[in-house]
C-alpha cells in the first residue's frame, strides 16, 4: 500500500504483516502473473516489539452497559509503504491494553529498511491517562516524514468520538506523538444494540502535495444509523529555538575508578551534543547521555554544548566532579547475644573454618578463600547450640563489584530459612571477575537477616575472597545423566561437565536417537532394551579430550499407563503444605492438583519408610482424610490389592506413619497423595476442599526420565533447580518467546530464543514455585518448576 512519488525498486515484493505475542512478522509475496504456480508467500523476518497485551480491554460508554469491540487481536488497516530513496518505511498499528487495567491505547510502529533488512525504527503507545479508550486506529506518513494517526475515542464519561494526533519529522525516532490530540467529531450519544463503532478506519496522504492527511472512518449516533466522516489536516512546521544547555551528573562525589552517569537536561530540542570531561575517560563525547570514569583524585569541570539548526548553547559547571581516594568501608553487622547459638563452621569448596562462638561477630578477613571466576563451589554452613537446636535463618553475600556494599543485583548468593541443622547449597562465581573482595555470612534466630543489621541472637562472620581468572587450558571431558536406568521409549538428559570451557562437543550414543550430537547438553531417546555406552569429546582452541563410559545406560521394558484425574475444586480452606517420605521432602503452596512427577522418590523394595503429611489451613483447623496410593505393578491405576498404602481419617494436624514397599519391584511408577476435607477420598474423584499431589517413585532409586516431547513442547531440568535451570524445546523453526512467571502469574523475566536450548540464571530468584511459558506464535506450552 504505497504512498509518495518514489516507487518501490524493480522486483520489490509485496509486503504483508501480522502480529503475534510481542512480535511483528513480515511476509513477502512474489507473484508470477505468467506462471502463477511459481508465486510464493514467505515469512522473511520476525521482529520483537515492546511487551504488550491485547486481552482484557473494556471500552465503556456513558449511560449504558453496552461495551465496544476493540478488535485488538489483529493489526489495523493500513500497512503503509514509502520509499525515501536511501531507506524504505512501513507503518502500522493495533490496539493494546495500555495500562494493564483494561484501557485501550493505540500501539504504532515505524519500520525502516536501509538496505540490510527491516527493523523497528520507533514504536509507541498513545494512551493519555484521562480514562478514555483509543482504538480502531490508522497511521500514515507524509513526504515530510510527519506521521498522522486517526482513531476512535470512548469512555465512561466520553461518547464515542473521532480524533487524531501525530508526530512531526523533527521528533522522529522518539516514539512520542508531539502533535497534540485534536477532535474531528465529538459524539453525543452511546452506541446501543451493537458492539461495533469506528470500522473502516483509514489514514491516507493527499498525492497532490504529499503533505495533507485525509482521515476516513465510520461512525454512528446510536444503533445502525452508520455514517462516514472524512477529515483533512496538516502540521505546521515547528518553530526551532536555540537550545538552552543544561545537564546533571550522578553521583558527583566518587572514589577513583568509579563512574558518573551524565543526563542531558537541555531545552528546545537539541539535535547534537558536545561534552568535555577534563580528567575523565572518555574526555569528550557526542552522546546525549554519556557515562564517564574518573581514575585520578581531584576536582573536575564539566561542559556541555547543545546544538540544533537555530544555534548552540554551552553550560560549564566548575569543580562539579569530586574524586577521592578509593577506600572500601563495609557496614557493620553483628549479634548482641551468641550464648545460645552461633556459627560453628563455614565451608566453601575446599576451604573450611571451624570457628565456634565469636561473641556475635567473627572477623576472618585475614584468611583468604581462593575462588575461580566462572566456577561453582559447594557451600556448607553449620550452627552451634549451647542447648537445644533452634530455627536459624542464613544469608551469604559477596561484594562482586567491590563497591563496599552488598546491595547490588545477585550479591545475595545464598538463603536458607528456619533450619535447625546444617544447611548447604552452591555458589557460582560470575565469569570475568578478579581481585580481592568481601564475603559475609549471617545467621539469625527466627528472622531473615539483612547485610547491615544489628540483631539479638545469632552471629555474623566476614571473610576475604580472592577471585581469579583461570589460565586457558585444553578441556577435560566429563558428563552426567539425569538417570541411567529408564524404560523403553523414554529419554535421558545428558549434561556436559567438562572442565576448562570447551567450545564444541561431539557425543556418541550407542542405541540412542540421535546416535550423534554436537549439542552441549543433548536429550537422547532409547527405543530398544539393552545396555549402552556413551562417549563425549570436548574441544576448545587449545585441544580436545574424550571420555567413554561403558554400559552407562540401561534400558528396560518397564510399565506404562494413563492415570485417572483427581483434584479438589477449592483451596479456600486448606491444601497440602508438605510431604515427607524417608529423606525426601517437598514443600508446596496452594493448589487444587499438583503434578510433582518431575520429582522422584527412591523407595527400595522390601523396606519401610516413615512419612509425615502436613496440611495448611487458611483459617481454623479442618478435619482431613488422607490416602496414599502407589501403582506397584505400573499398570496405570491404583485399583490392585495392596496399592492403597496409607490411611488416616478425621485428622486436624500433621499426620505421621509408615509405608512398606513389597520385595521384587523394579523400575518407576506413580504415587498419589490425597487430602480431602470431611470425608474419605478415592483415587479418581473430584471433591470440594483439599488437594491431590502426584509423584514419581523409583524402586531402583533412580531419577525420573522425561516424557517424550509432543510436536511443540518443552522440558525443564533439573527440577527442582538451584541457580540454573535448562530449557529444551522439542522444535524451533523461528523465534520463540520465553516468559518466566512467579507463583502469582506476574512476568519477572522475558526474552526470545532461536535455538532449541537455553539456560535461565536463577541466582537472583527467591526460593519457591515458578512457571516458564514458551510461545512460537502458533503454539504455546507452560511448565512449572521449583527453585530451591
Amino acid at each position: 500500500d504505497a504512498d509518495g512519488a518514489t516507487q518501490p525498486a524493480a522486483n520489490t515484493p509485496n509486503y504483508l504483516m501480522n502480529m503475534s505475542s510481542n512480535l511483528l512478522r513480515i511476509w513477502e509475496a512474489d507473484i508470477d502473473w505468467v506462471t502463477t504456480s511459481n508465486s510464493s508467500v514467505n515469512l522473511v523476518k520476525s521482529l520483537s516489539t515492546q511487551s504488550f497485551s491485547y486481552s482484557g480491554i473494556t471500552i465503556n460508554q456513558p449511560g449504558t452497559s453496552q461495551t465496544l469491540d476493540p478488535l485488538s487481536t489483529r493489526l489495523m488497516y493500513r500497512l503503509q509503504y514509502r520509499n525515501f530513496g536511501s531507506y524504505e518505511v512501513m507503518l502500522t498499528n493495533h490496539s493494546v491494553n495500555a495500562n494493564g487495567s483494561g484501557q485501550a491505547g493505540v500501539r504504532w510502529y515505524e519500520l525502516r529498511n536501509y538496505g540490510s533488512g527491516w527493523n523497528i525504527y520507533q514504536q509507541g503507545t498513545f494512551a493519555p491517562a484521562d480514562g478514555d479508550n483509543r482504538w480502531m486506529g490508522s497511521v500514515a506518513m507524509n513526504g515530510n516524514g510527519d506521521i498522522g494517526i486517526g482513531y476512535s475515542v470512548s469512555g465512561s464519561s466520553t461518547y464515542p468520538s473521532i480524533r487524531f494526533a501525530g508526530q512531526t519529522a523533527a521528533n522522529s525516532g522518539t516514539g512520542i506523538l508531539d502533535v497534540v490530540e485534536e477532535s474531528i467529531v465529538e459524539g453525543s450519544s452511546s452506541q446501543t444494540g451493537v458492539n461495533r463503532w469506528g470500522d473502516y478506519s483509514m489514514m491516507s496522504v493527499d498525492p497532490s502535495d504529499d503533505q495533507t492527511f485525509w482521515y476516513t472512518t465510520e461512525y454512528s449516533n446510536g444503533g445502525w444509523s452508520w455514517r462516514t466522516q472524512i477529515a483533512s489536516f496538516t502540521f505546521a512546521p515547528p518553530v526551532i529555538v536555540t537550545p538552552v544547555a543544561d545537564f546533571s551528573g550522578s553521583p558527583t562525589a566518587i572514589m577513583e575508578g568509579q563512574t558518573v552517569s551524565f543526563t542531558d537536561l537541555s531545552t528546545n530540542n537539541p539535535t547534537s551534543w558536545s561534552w568535555s570531561f577534563p580528567g575523565g575517560t572518555p574526555s569528550t563525547s557526542t552522546e546525549q547521555n554519556p557515562s564517564v570514569t574518573y581514575s585520578t583524585i581531584g576536582t573536575y569541570d564539566v561542559s556541555l554544548t547543545a546544538t540544533n539548526s537555530a544555534g548552540s548553547s554551552t553550560e560549564t559547571k566548575t569543580a562539579y566532579i569530586d574524586v577521592s581516594e578509593y577506600v572500601i568501608s563495609y557496614c557493620s553487622s553483628s549479634a548482641s547475644n551468641s550464648s545460645t547459638e552461633w556459627i560453628q563452621s563455614v565451608s566453601l569448596g575446599s576451604f573450611t573454618n571451624n570457628s565456634g562462638s565469636d561473641g556475635g561477630y567473627g572477623d576472618y578477613t585475614s584468611t583468604n578463600i581462593n575462588v575461580e571466576s566462572g566456577m561453582s563451589y559447594n557451600l556448607d554452613l553449620a550452627p552451634g547450640f549451647s542447648n537445644r537446636s533452634r530455627r536459624e535463618f542464613w544469608s551469604v553475600w559477596i561484594d562482586y563489584n567491590k563497591d563496599g556494599d552488598f546491595t547490588d543485583s545477585n550479591e545475595q548468593v545464598f538463603i536458607a530459612d528456619g533450619k535447625k541443622g546444617s544447611v548447604n547449597g552452591t555458589i557460582t562465581i560470575p565469569s570475568g571477575l578478579s581481585g580481592e573482595t568481601r564475603m559475609r555470612v549471617s545467621m539469625q534466630y527466627n528472622s531473615s537477616p539483612t547485610a547491615c543489621e544489628q540483631f539479638t541472637y545469632g552471629e555474623v562472620e566476614d571473610y576475604t575472597l580472592i577471585m581469579y581468572i583461570p589460565v586457558p587450558q585444553a578441556p577435560i571431558a566429563d558428563f552426567s545423566a539425569n538417570t541411567t536406568t529408564i524404560n523403553v521409549g523414554n529419554s535421558v538428559d545428558f549434561t556436559d561437565e567438562s572442565l576448562n570451557n570447551p567450545t564444541s562437543w561431539v557425543w556418541t550414543f550407542n542405541g540412542g536417537t540421535p546416535s550423534v550430537s554436537t549439542g552441549q547438553n543433548p536429550s537422547v531417546l532409547y527405543d530398544t532394551e539393552g545396555t549402552y555406552s556413551v562417549s563425549l569429546t570436548a574441544t576448545n582452541n587449545l585441544g580436545s579430550d574424550s571420555k567413554t563410559v561403558t554400559d552407562y545406560i540401561t534400558v528396560t521394558s518397564g510399565g506404562t499407563g494413563t492415570y485417572c484425574a483427581s483434584q479438589s475444586t477449592s483451596n479456600d480452606l486448606d491444601w497440602i503444605a508438605q510431604v515427607d517420605i524417608g529423606t525426601f521432602s517437598n514443600t508446596s503452596g496452594a493448589s487444587l492438583y499438583s503434578d510433582f512427577t518431575s520429582q522422584t522418590i527412591g523407595l527400595s523394595p522390601g523396606n519401610s519408610y516413615n512419612i509425615i503429611l502436613t496440611p495448611f489451613f487458611t483459617g481454623k483447623d479442618q478435619r482431613e482424610f488422607w490416602r496414599i496410593w502407589i501403582d506397584f505393578n505400573a499398570d496405570g491405576d491404583f485399583d490392585d490389592a495392596g496399592e492403597q498404602v496409607f490411611t488416616a481419617n478425621n485428622k486436624k494436624s500433621a499426620e505421621s506413619g509408615s509405608i512398606s514397599i513389597p520385595s521384587g519391584l523394579s523400575g518407576q511408577s506413580r504415587m498419589r497423595v490425597t487430602m480431602k476435607n470431611g470425608g474419605a477420598p478415592s483415587a479418581c474423584e473430584t471433591f470440594s476442599n483439599g488437594e491431590v499431589e502426584d509423584y514419581t517413585v523409583d524402586f531402583g532409586n533412580g531419577l525420573a526420565a522425561p516424557t517424550k516431547l509432543a510436536d511443540f513442547d518443552m522440558v525443564l531440568y533439573p527440577n527442582p533447580a538451584n541457580n540454573v535451570i535448562n530449557i529444551r524445546l522439542s522444535t524451533n523453526e523461528e523465534t520463540v518467546n520465553i516468559k518466566v512467571y512467579n507463583a502469582l502469574g506476574k512476568i519477572i523475566s522475558e526474552f526470545n530464543i532461536t535455538g532449541l536450548e537455553t539456560k535461565v540464571d536463577l541466582s537472583g530468584f527467591a526460593n519457591g514455585m515458578y512457571y516458564i511459558g514458551a510461545d512460537n506464535g502458533t503454539n504455546n506450552t507452560l511448565k512449572k518448576f521449583v527453585k530451591n
